[in-house]
């Protein structure tokens, strides 16, 4: 048997026997280098063997999964090697143990890496990759996982992000800024009950509703004329002024109850006695007297 002969008797044997599974492109690559390296260890010293180390294998060849090919023996590194199979391209052989992005240098071959953030493949626990786009403040960020909300960078739609879980401060869960009408009680507001209307519990300025604030609220006030005065047709309780309600409503009511204002019998043109009020809020001045004048 030629050294050639034993060269691909052996190179055969370690292939099967290593379970080469890589792709046949591959396989005949390094097949032919395994070919090259122990024909040149198996040659006469004489130089008996003068066998080209550049050669076609005619006989088909077993392959791991039970298929066949033919095997064409190139030196590795020759200009026809470079030809067939560009440095550094998977599956061919490294450039100064460099590859292409992707790819590592295994044995001289250029076979793909282990997952790594940019190279543009969503591959291991990675969420997504776009290669050379990754961006903090983008959908995909630097170390290949989704923006979201509360991840601490502000990303798209976003208005703010604090990084937290609290939603009562300045930057809510939404990744929203905080302000008023947004249903959240922040730092500095008294209620929030996201809407605009101002006749409920919550005025549209985020201010508990109270008699006096000028807005009525619808089910628990009659009026609120927010002026502070209990002589108007709205007193300070809210209640829409009436006979009887002890407020003295001016220019409506001469008394009410014990509120006769300044008025008293003498005001009214009597000498003495005590002034009261009537159920109709009119001056009552039956308890007033006058003293008769003297006999002519």
């Amino acid at each position: 048997m030629s050294s050639r002969d034993g060269a691909i008797f052996l190179g055969r044997r370690w292939l099967r026997a290593a379970g080469w599974p890589r792709p046949a492109a591959v396989r005949r690559r390094v097949f032919g280098w395994l070919v090259l390296a122990l024909a040149t260890a198996c040659s006469d010293p004489s130089g008996g063997d003068t066998e080209s180390t550049t050669a076609t294998e005619g006989a088909t060849e077993g392959t791991h999964d039970g298929a066949s090919e033919t095997d064409s023996v190139t030196a590795p590194g020759s200009a026809d090697e470079s030809a067939a199979c560009p440095l550094g391209e998977p599956g061919c052989a490294c450039e100064g143990g460099e590859c292409q992005p992707g790819l590592s240098c295994e044995n001289g071959v250029c076979t793909p890496s282990a997952s790594q953030c940019g190279d543009g493949v969503v591959e291991g626990d990675e969420q997504c990759d776009l290669g050379p786009n990754l961006d903090d403040q983008g959908a995909c960020k630097t170390d290949c996982t989704v923006a979201t909300c509360g991840d601490g960078f502000l990303g798209p739609d976003e208005e703010c992000d604090d990084g937290n879980l609290i939603d009562h401060d300045a930057c809510s869960n939404a990744c929203a800024i905080a302000q008023c009408g947004d249903g959240l009680v922040q730092d500095g507001e008294g209620c929030d009950d996201a809407n605009d209307a101002d006749n409920d519990a919550c005025l549209s300025d985020c201010i508990p509703a109270d008699c006096g604030d000028g807005v009525v609220w619808e089910g628990r006030e009659q009026c609120d004329d927010g002026n502070g005065s209990n002589n108007d047709a709205c007193p300070n309780d809210c209640d829409s002024a009436y006979c009887g309600d002890g407020h003295l409503w001016s220019g409506q009511e001469d008394c009410d109850d014990d509120e006769l204002g300044d008025a008293t019998c003498i005001s009214m043109g009597y000498d003495a006695g005590t002034l009261a009020c009537a159920e109709d809020c009119r001056y009552d001045t039956s308890g007033c007297t006058m003293t008769p004048p003297p006999p002519a």
